[in-house]
């Protein structure tokens, strides 16, 4: 099987609010790159919502998206929901990146700071 991904995905653990409609609930941010991001959580959100994920670190970062995916696996024992999110914007401390350069920029800002913690 071929890797279908053109940016590097980074493999990270980050405690994280998610933020769908009015509702807001903890996730763990699992995974991350310029396009798209991996996401565990408890609660089912279905594909094309509308998300903000608010990471919880000293830098302001949100990153917002769509959901393109959703793998239960309560159903495997692990527990919780698995979400692949399409990345379309990047916050990170009032800077915003919106297209896909801007972004290939900003996510090299949040892996740092991400591995400051």
């Amino acid at each position: 099987m071929s890797e279908r991904r053109k940016h590097t995905r980074y493999a990270i653990k980050a405690k994280a609010k998610m933020r769908v409609d009015r509702d807001i609930f903890d996730c763990t941010l699992v995974d991350i790159s310029v396009n798209g991001s991996g996401v565990s959580a408890m609660k089912n959100i279905a594909p094309g919502s509308k998300i903000a994920i608010e990471l919880d670190l000293a830098a302001n970062i949100t990153i917002f998206g769509n959901v393109i995916f959703v793998i239960d696996e309560t159903v495997t024992g692990k527990g919780g929901y698995h979400l692949g999110i399409q990345n379309n914007g990047i916050n990170f401390n009032g800077d915003i990146a919106i297209s896909e350069s801007e972004r290939t920029k900003m996510i090299e800002l949040v892996i740092e700071e991400l591995n400051s913690i």
